[in-house]
């Protein structure tokens, strides 16, 4: 596996909490270790024996670190069903029509 280690974070965001002056190592596509830079461990069973292992050193210059975030979000305004507007976009609307509900993001 190639380890990767991120120094010089300013702030990393874990989903949980909020870090500054942090290291992240990455043991392939898996976070292998998060924390302070200070508490970074000389070693990690199973991972490696000795820091010096990791084969490549990213310094981020004291930016922010975010999860890979997913917009999985829903607007409360639609609630229920929506079958009315569904049915209302399936009926044709003459030409230049340009009333629209509130909360449409159809293009014209």
């Amino acid at each position: 596996m190639t380890l990767v280690l991120l120094t010089n974070i300013g702030r990393l965001w874990t989903g949980n909490e909020l870090l500054t002056k942090a290291a992240l190592l990455l043991n392939g596509d898996r976070v292998a270790w998060v924390g302070p830079a200070a508490d970074l461990p000389q070693r990690i069973p199973g991972v490696f024996d000795d820091l010096t292992d990791v084969d490549e050193v990213v310094n981020i210059g004291g930016g922010l670190v975010t999860p890979g975030l997913v917009d999985a979000h829903c607007h409360p305004v639609y609630a229920g069903d929506r079958y009315a507007e569904v049915n209302m976009w399936a009926k044709a609307r003459p030409r230049g029509t340009s009333s629209r509900p509130a909360g449409e993001c159809r293009p014209r």
